[in-house]
């Protein structure tokens, strides 16, 4: 789409949808027909925008790539954080319906007026990009590992921000603290997304296997032991930082790979695989927790621990397939790549 009506006109229908999901979500609280409306409208709105977020990058920068990533992202990062509390607050003094509103308008109020400012360099259709996908990209075998890494991996992503509060609350600690939790390890995924500076300096794939090493050790060597509050703290937090750095490294290093022409498609095509992993990777480890449960009861770490192993275990596959990738363009592990 952006290839035909560009980034501006992409990114303004991707912020219409979503101010739309969140109005007709606030008419239709308790109609699931209405939500689920809400629901496709939200993800394609998000798509857009996430897309043409990792595209216009690429157009700008080369030796700053990573930096610019990691403040774009950054950016969405601190939104979220301050969202979270925004809306709860919301919830509690205006109700859901109107929060869903407010959101709506806000969302709608700020976004446009920005994506009218938006510039391109490098229309995304010039170039002779015109194919819908480009299937000679999966000619490189070095694109084909990532690519494969990153549906791996996103199995794993979004695991713990659905199960550290009911971790959390299984292992006893009081009703105020999964926030908290939750609060840390959402601030620690937003430094992970200033990982941008470290990717010019160090190398982007390389950050992105320590990245993708970090997510699976913290998961299979921490939150495995995770049965105090302490334990499931430092797990949060350093798993967060894994978390939101893939996110920028993940298309920096695709970037880097492809030529300049062939950049956006191949982070589009990467990033739409992730589609699968987003919304089958934690009905899995539900499915798996509850399988392990008694009387539907989890009874400390114990029962949740097949689901992180599950998680781990795919993290450990990313990893490995990104390792193999890194071999490809440089046996030299200690070089900048």
């Amino acid at each position: 789409m952006a290839g035909v009506i560009g980034a501006r006109w992409s990114t303004i229908i991707g912020i219409s949808l979503f101010g739309a999901s969140t109005l007709i979500a606030s008419f239709t609280v308790s109609s699931i027909g209405g939500m689920l409306v809400s629901g496709v409208l939200y993800g394609l709105g998000s798509s857009l925008m996430y897309t043409i977020s990792n595209n216009l990058p690429v157009q700008w920068f080369d030796d700053h790539l990573g930096v610019a990533n990691g403040l774009v992202k950054l950016g969405g990062g601190i939104g979220v954080t301050v969202m979270a509390l925004t809306v709860q607050l919301l919830i509690d003094r205006i109700g859901i319906s109107w929060t869903f509103l407010v959101m709506a308008f806000t969302s709608l109020a700020s976004g446009i007026p920005a994506a009218l400012l938006i510039r391109e360099r490098r229309p995304l259709g010039s170039g002779g990009a015109t194919t819908f996908v480009d299937i000679s990209l999966f000619r490189n075998l070095t694109f084909i590992l990532l690519f494969i890494a990153g549906s791996t991996g996103i199995f794993a992503l979004y695991i713990p921000s659905f199960f550290i509060p009911t971790v959390a609350t299984s292992i006893g600690v009081s009703s105020m603290l999964p926030a908290a939790v939750m609060a840390c390890y959402n601030g620690c995924m937003a430094l992970g997304l200033g990982s941008g500076t470290a990717c010019d300096r160090l190398g982007s794939t390389n950050m992105l296997l320590l990245t993708m090493a970090l997510n699976a050790i913290t998961m299979l060597a921490i939150w495995t032991l995770a049965s105090s509050l302490a334990v499931l703290t430092i797990f949060a937090a350093l798993n967060g930082i894994a978390n939101g750095a893939f996110f920028v490294t993940m298309p920096t290093v695709i970037a880097r790979l492809l030529c300049p022409r062939a950049a956006p498609m191949g982070i589009g095509i990467a990033t739409t695989d992730w589609a699968v992993g987003d919304l089958l990777g934690s009905p899995i480890a539900g499915f798996l927790i509850a399988a392990t449960t008694v009387g539907g009861q989890a009874n400390g770490i114990m029962s949740y621990r097949p689901a992180i192993f599950y998680a781990g275990g795919t993290a450990a596959l990313s990893t490995a397939l990104v390792l193999v990738a890194r071999l490809r363009m440089d046996a030299k592990i200690i070089k900048k790549v």
